[in-house]
């Protein structure tokens, strides 16, 4: 199956290339926002405690002498400089008023009205609370309005104070430009070093990708070496050098199958060439003929009867190939193998016994086939005079036949192989009794099929035993 190019996503450094510069993005932003709210609030703290400080003094002169005192004086009528807060040698820029609570002014510091709208002052208050207005001008100011009462049976005071604040708003708003800017360029540098780290850690993929590119036949034996790889693509690396050994592994089997194959075929069909030929090389007897077209027939049926067993192989090969599970009676299969082979071991005397018996959903077809492979198999290889055991076991978990003969074993070597296709132990006696090497491989792939196993114990001169295990579903 092949992916359309239409629906390749983005590549993995651009990817992580916006997620660097949106991680710092967020990080940034918070950090500003929360240092623009430190600077915010540091400023306006001193502002505010510069008025309470200044509300503190005049109340506390008007205490002790609830009169315009030369004291007073010295502190509301003064000549107002523009030195910032940020100086702490001279006080802030800012105008007093100091009036009756009939709202007579007895005092205030020169050039308020030129400075600030009366009627901008908040209502006054016991408490000190405070706004920001516009002056006149259009600088910015701090205002407050608070009552204070000095003695018992005198009438409170009311003082105003407007606090010019215009170089605090300028240095909020130089900072709110300047972290623009650093936002922006934060952003920008995390983009251009997040496209520079996402390269740099995509060179391992690159590696990898490269040597995918050169793979071939004749590379399907090399290897990644995992040491050469991050720890978070050692699992990459080791899953495609399983893919390539498996690969190896399958174009191997390919290889030696085709091989195989075009032996197996080209044996009938040159017995065919051969005896076709020698039938028409000169006049024979009818007798000749018959004799010659059974031949020919025979190889037929054999070249027939391969090519059926490779082609339900291929078909099992097949990952949407699905087996029946019909209710079947296991004991009923292998006595209807043993009426189907009974003239075979008759005229070699060997006993064929089934013990046992089981019901469990499989499929019939392929279940018998196995049987007569092995049956088949059975026979062939036992002496005669021989005996071959059908065992049948069961289990709440499984189903378990135990097929056992007492035939001519085979050596621990060959066990591994068996179930090869086109393997034989003995190839002359396997040629003379008929067979293809495709017995045993059958019955693999049908027990496969049914999510079952085979396995199979022998040893020279004591026979062999084939044990197929059917689990059960609940």
């Amino acid at each position: 199956m092949f992916w359309s190019t239409g629906t390749i996503k983005s590549s993995i450094t651009r990817r992580l290339t916006i997620l660097y510069a949106s991680s710092t993005f967020i990080v940034l932003a918070v950090a500003i926002i929360f240092l623009y709210q430190v600077l915010v609030n540091t400023i306006e703290h001193d502002s505010y405690q510069f008025l309470d400080n200044e509300v503190t003094i005049i109340a506390n002169i008007l205490k002790k002498q609830p009169t315009i005192s030369a004291s007073l004086q010295q502190e509301v009528q003064w000549e107002p400089t523009t030195v910032s807060l940020s100086e702490h040698d001279h006080s802030p820029h800012h105008y007093i008023r100091v009036s009756s609570s009939t709202k007579k002014v007895l005092i205030e510091t020169p050039g308020l009205l030129k400075a600030v709208e009366v009627k901008s002052f908040p209502a006054p208050s016991y408490s000190l609370s405070h706004k920001i207005a516009k002056g006149k001008d259009g600088q910015d100011f701090m205002l407050v309005s608070i009552v204070v009462p000095v003695a018992k049976g005198l009438h409170p005071f009311i003082i105003q104070i407007a606090l010019d604040v215009s170089h605090q708003q300028a240095i909020i708003e130089n900072y709110q430009n300047r972290m623009v800017w650093v936002l922006l360029l934060g952003v920008f540098l995390s983009a251009f070093l997040g496209a520079f780290v996402a390269k740099q850690g995509m060179r391992p993929l690159g590696l990898i990708t490269e040597k995918l590119k050169h793979v071939d036949v004749k590379k399907l034996h090399e290897r990644l070496l995992v040491e050469n790889f991050p720890r978070e693509l050692v699992g990459t690396v080791l899953a495609l050098n399983n893919m390539l050994a498996r690969l190896e592994d399958a174009f191997q089997r390919l290889s030696d199958f085709s091989s195989n194959l075009a032996h197996e075929l080209r044996t009938p069909i040159n017995s065919l060439m051969v005896q076709a030929e020698v039938a028409l090389a000169q006049e024979r007897s009818t007798d000749d003929y018959r004799e010659t077209l059974i031949s020919i027939l025979e190889e037929n049926q054999r070249l027939s009867t391969l090519i059926d067993r490779l082609l339900f192989l291929a078909r099992a090969e097949n990952p949407k190939m699905h087996v029946k599970q019909d209710n079947i009676a296991l004991h009923e299969l292998i006595d209807a193998c043993k009426e189907f082979y009974e003239a075979v071991a008759e005229e070699k005397n060997i006993k064929v016994i089934r013990a046992g018996v089981a019901n469990f959903n499989a499929d019939s077809l392929l279940l018998q086939r196995a049987i007569n492979n092995l049956l088949s198999n059975a026979l062939y290889y036992t002496e005669p005079g021989g005996c071959v055991t059908f065992t049948i076991l069961s289990s709440k978990e499984s189903v378990q036949l135990t097929v056992v003969d007492t035939g001519v074993g085979i050596s621990q070597e060959h066990i591994h192989k068996l179930f090869d296709r086109f393997y034989r132990v003995d190839d002359a006696r396997a040629r003379h009794s008929g067979g293809t090497g495709l017995g045993l491989a059958i019955v693999k792939t049908i027990m496969d099929l049914h999510h079952g196993h085979i396995a199979i114990i022998s040893k020279p001169g004591d026979g062999t035993t084939i044990t197929l295990t059917f689990p059960l579903v609940t």
